[in-house]
């Protein structure tokens, strides 16, 4: 048994069995309850219009009772649904009330018409049947529905019918529109839960970007305090301070000291990369005594959160294995590709029935769900009774460029996938009609040109059916497939044997399914018309040609209200649609805003990292030996070494290195330039972190040949980089006397990869250095 959680389910789907429900599964309920609502109420009419038509049948108290009592039950139930919703309260009530018509039938219901068709007592358990497949599970409502047809069938038998089967065909119905609208409304919800789902993981990914954005500050807030002491104090003893020999320098480095150490110290793990963070993880493990065994492949190249949130979720995994398995020992296998991340951790104890347990039971809520879902990961633990238990960790990368999903462009590829779908039924439908159109031929006077009607209006539903995935029905195609459907209807009415009721039965269900499709495929300004046209031409025809005295209300009232039944649930789909868009983009840009959002963080982390390192190498030793009183803060070596840390410092913060191997391959040629009293200034402009391995190395070579001959004396000393990946300008500007003195400095000579123009001279150094592919060096 498998059960998912994080990003992949985990949540409570109680849905109508009670309980909490997302914000779309919530709008479909209160959707639901109104069309049923508006429904009932629309059936209470049809029952009193055929109270109306057979009026002189119902003079009798005895016999008016029923149908009275229906009928007032039916507007509360309509008036409940429409302002306080359907509860399962309710529907209980309306599963009862179902039962006692169904079994009254034949008291409240003319004997002729028990039989031979349609009747109001159908239609009312056509509308339970709808309630109770909403509110109940099918193991509720699905003997509900069966007990109805039996009840009606025995109990029509045993009174107005010759054989159980005649008794059972006109309660056919009562089965078949329930079990569709059961399809239909499970789709509907595992949609709207998809949606909530949705929705739930893009509160969950800017709850991590809320957390990125505080690793953010955090940064922020360690820079500020090294600019303002260590930085502050470096600068103050490079430029001479009044006091450099006094001991307030001596305490101020000595307070610099502290706070550097802090910092290299100051216990923020999720620095660290992976390997170390599943290490320490594992230690901890160890630590109470459980045995672990660990794989690891690929990279560490792993954004900091990324590896904190897998470090944690392992941890309190393993802390599970210890507490409930069993056995003391576990395995954890980790993979890093340039894909993503994928941790196992595995267990051979007693195992679990997933089912049983809540997750937040299980201890996995707080410390492995939600941390991998704050960094866009997923969680899944799989257990059986007696079996291994093991969690999945994943996390992918996504691309902070993917193109943005446009909610109207989602929907309307939605509604093409609905009108497909509907179609296809529509499909199934009308070969359906054509089946029992062969095995009712007999009753026809012109076969023939019945079946050739009914073959042309499927052949213009799978054309239209094919259309649609292309976008909405236009106004031809729907008059057109419309057309053919109220041919076919008047073929079939008008070409029927007299006196029979098969050619109207049959013309009366024929435009479902084309009703149906046309609801799911065009606008309502479009369908509503056809939709109209089709119910009014079955109802002319039947008008025209029943025998049957009164009970023609009945017998199209029924008809009439699963037409309605069956476009309103249809048009049901709608809502759920743009709920299904909506969520779908609010996860996207959720998800493109986090991978930014790391992307960035991961730039920073390395970058804070190179500081920190520069402070453990350099700065740290230099203040500690100032505070300490081995070197004077007033010596022209102290205040210079200073001042070449602070230029160091200065730039690392101004302009980050790390993470682009160009950048960082200068590095040591502006650290020399630096210790011989040259200060030198970084600009970048564009991106460095593709560019090709030579290029690279020619590009840092002759930067560096040129910064070393810059002279202590030069002023202003800029460095200048421009470019993109395999395209760029480096530019080297200096105000420096020994250019005038000693002509233009000595600069490399092109290579594959780079071109140099030299425009020094009279005092300035002026170097330019471009890079592009050797087939356009030539060119450059």
């Amino acid at each position: 048994m498998t059960r998912r959680t994080g990003s992949e389910g985990g949540r409570d789907r109680r849905g109508a069995a009670g309980g909490d429900v997302g914000p779309n599964e919530a709008g479909l309920g209160v959707r639901m309850s109104r069309t049923l609502g508006l429904l009932r109420l629309v059936a209470v009419l049809f029952g009193i219009a055929v109270l109306l038509a057979d009026a002189g049948w119902y003079g009798s108290p005895a016999r008016l009772a029923l149908p009275a009592v229906a009928a007032c039950w039916g507007v509360v139930f309509g008036v409940v649904c429409l302002t306080r919703g359907l509860g399962r309260d309710l529907a209980a009530g309306e599963l009862l009330m179902g039962l006692v018509v169904a079994g009254c039938a034949p008291w409240a219901v003319p004997p002729g018409e028990l039989a031979t068709g349609p009747n109001w007592v159908l239609l009312r358990l056509i509308g339970t049947g709808l309630t109770i497949v909403w509110c109940f599970p099918p193991a509720v409502w699905l003997p509900a529905v069966l007990a109805f047809v039996t009840l009606y069938t025995a109990v029509v038998h045993e009174i107005a019918a010759p054989s159980a089967l005649e008794a059972a065909l006109p309660a056919g119905a009562v089965i078949a529109v329930p079990l569709a609208f059961a399809a239909v409304v499970g789709r509907m919800r595992r949609g709207a839960r998809r949606c909530d789902e949705w929705l739930a993981l893009a509160h969950t990914r800017r709850r991590g970007r809320g957390i990125v954005a505080a690793r953010r500050q955090d940064v922020a807030e360690s820079d500020r305090l090294v600019h303002d002491t260590v930085l502050n104090t470096l600068t103050g003893i490079a430029w001479g301070a009044r006091d450099a020999g006094g001991k307030s320098v001596h305490a101020r480095c000595r307070q610099s000291v502290a706070i550097c150490e802090d910092l290299l110290a100051g216990g923020r793990d999720w620095e660290d990369g992976l390997m170390v963070a599943l290490g320490r993880a594992l230690d901890q493990a160890r630590a109470t005594g459980l045995g672990v065994e660990f794989s690891f492949t690929g990279s560490t190249d792993t954004p900091a959160e990324v590896a904190a949130a897998v470090a944690m979720a392992v941890s309190e995994a393993l802390s599970n294995v210890r507490r409930h398995s069993g056995l003391p020992r576990a395995r954890v296998d980790a993979r890093t590709d340039p894909t993503g991340v994928l941790v196992t951790v595995t267990d051979h104890g007693v195992g679990f029935t997933p089912g049983r347990y809540r997750a937040d039971q299980l201890g996995v809520r707080r410390s492995i769900i939600d941390p991998m879902g704050d960094v866009g990961g997923s969680a899944t633990v799989r257990s059986t009774p007696g079996g291994p238990t093991i969690v999945t960790l994943q996390w992918s990368r996504r691309s902070p460029d993917a193109p943005a999903v446009e909610v109207a462009e989602l929907e309307e590829r939605l509604a093409r996938d609905t009108a497909g779908a509907v179609g296809r039924g529509a499909v199934v439908w009308q070969l359906a009609l054509g089946i029992v159109l062969v095995m009712r031929l007999s009753y026809y006077q012109h076969p023939g040109l019945v079946a050739l009607a009914w073959a042309a209006s499927g052949a213009a539903l799978v054309w239209a059916g094919r259309a649609s995935r292309r976008g909405p029905l236009r106004g031809p195609a729907v008059a057109g497939l419309t057309g053919l459907f109220l041919v076919t209807q008047i073929a079939a009415g008008a070409l029927g044997q007299e006196g029979s009721r098969v050619p109207l039965n049959w013309v009366l269900v024929s435009g479902l399914g084309v009703c149906a499709f046309l609801t799911a495929a065009c606008p309502a300004r479009q369908w509503l018309p056809a939709s109209a046209a089709i119910a009014a031409c079955a109802g002319g025809i039947v008008a025209t040609r029943y025998s049957g005295g009164p009970g023609i209300v009945g017998y199209l009232s029924v008809m009439f209200y699963t037409q309605a039944v069956v476009q309103s649930v249809v048009g049901a789909l709608g809502p759920m649609r743009r709920g299904t868009a909506a969520a779908a983009a609010e996860i996207a840009r959720a998800d493109a805003e986090l991978a930014a959002d790391l992307v960035a963080s991961a730039k920073i982390t390395q970058d804070r990292r190179a500081r920190l390192d520069r402070l453990r190498a350099d700065t740290l030793p230099l203040l500690a030996a100032i505070g300490d009183g081995r070197l004077d803060p007033a010596a022209d070596e102290v205040r210079a070494r200073c001042a070449s840390s602070a230029a160091e410092l200065r730039r690392a913060m101004t302009s980050p290195v790390a993470g682009s191997d160009l950048l960082e391959g200068l590095e040591p040629a502006l650290r020399a330039a630096e210790r011989r009293g040259v200060a030198v200034r970084m600009q970048v402009a564009g991106t460095f972190d593709a560019v090709p391995g030579t290029a690279r190395d020619e590009v840092v070579a002759a930067l560096s040949a040129v910064l070393a001959t810059v002279t202590p004396a030069a002023t202003a000393v800029t460095v200048t980089l421009t470019g993109t990946d395999d395209t760029g300008e480096a530019f080297v500007t200096a105000d420096d006397p020994a250019v005038a003195e000693a002509g233009p400095p000595v600069t490399p000579a092109p290579s594959a990869w780079t071109q140099v123009i030299d425009d020094s001279g009279d005092g300035q150094l002026c170097v330019e250095i471009r890079w592009c592919p050797p087939q356009r060096v030539g060119g450059a």
